[in-house]
């Protein structure tokens, strides 16, 4: 007999007792028995019952809990195996990630400046859901590079929105050479049949070469993304680059004011891509040789 089939033979058993202590005042027999004495076998009755019942949905969480916490400690050297322990640990962290940033968007804006400079308005909307069954705080951050190119050239962010409320100028702070604004924000818990997402929207207006790139990488899964560049056709050669190598190429689609591409597979957590432009060279006309009429 299995250690299985005697745990649920003892279960068994104690319902058959509890039962059989339960009806004991019951039987014409054992009536005669004093009132303290048919109180207690009904009350250690009902107690072995309980426990009986108590039994059957511990076992039930704790077969649960167990094969939960099991999936967790194997799926990653499951998925890794062929992998060291050190890689293998990394990926479980990234299994263990509890928000998902969805419906990612990146609209680049890009206008000749000046002589030889471009200003790029850049606006990033996408929103973010908590995957946990608890409410948890997710730290908002942009960040902004600040301008190599002296005052006149101000790398700022412009506006930040959390679902519709707007914060115009926000407040940044400098940390590492960059323009950074913070903000923690509370996400609800899961919903799974009706997913409560919140919105986050930056606006920021940056200053480069008018042949350079631009990087965006992100810190949280997401599923896919859409990165349009908007510019004067005919006067930018753009590109888009993504950081990772992705099982078929982003779909491009030339728009009547830029260019737009379309990432329908996960981007991971230190992954991204780079929006890369160059200003074409002016046409040269070309030297027509004239022949002279014959004589």
């Amino acid at each position: 007999m299995t250690a299985r089939q005697k745990y649920w033979l003892g279960l068994l058993g104690s319902l058959i007792v509890g039962l059989s202590l339960k009806l004991l005042p019951h039987w014409k027999r054992f009536q005669s028995l004093g009132t303290e004495w048919t109180q207690f076998t009904s009350e250690a009755g009902s107690a072995l019952i309980i426990a009986f019942f108590l039994a059957i949905l511990v076992d039930a969480a704790l077969k649960e809990e167990l094969l939960t916490e099991f999936a967790k400690d194997v799926s990653g050297h499951i998925i890794g195996n062929l992998l060291p322990l050190k890689l293998r640990k990394h990926l479980i962290e990234y299994l263990e990630m509890s928000l998902v940033r969805d419906s990612w968007n990146v609209t680049y804006t890009l206008e000749p400046y000046r002589d030889r400079y471009v200003r790029a308005t850049v606006l990033s909307d996408f929103e973010m859901e908590n995957r946990l069954s608890d409410a948890q705080t997710y730290q908002f951050v942009i960040a902004v590079e600040k301008s190599w190119f002296g005052p006149e050239f101000q790398n700022l962010v412009t506006r930040v929105w959390v679902n519709d409320d707007l914060t115009p100028q926000p407040d940044c702070i400098e940390k590492n050479g960059n323009w950074v604004y913070e903000r923690p924000v509370t996400l609800p818990p899961l919903n799974r049949e009706n997913p409560q997402r919140v919105r986050f929207r930056t606006e920021s207006t940056q200053y480069f070469f008018e042949c350079a790139f631009s990087p965006f990488i992100s810190m949280w899964p997401v599923p896919n993304a859409t990165v349009t560049v908007k510019y004067p056709k005919g006067t930018y050669d753009v590109m888009f680059d993504p950081t990772f190598r992705p099982t078929k190429a982003p779909c491009r689609n030339e728009l009547q004011d830029g260019t737009q591409w379309n990432v329908n597979e996960p981007i991971l957590p230190g992954q991204g891509f780079f929006v890369r432009w160059s200003k074409r060279s002016a046409p040269t006309a070309a030297t027509i040789p004239i022949r002279e009429p014959a004589a």
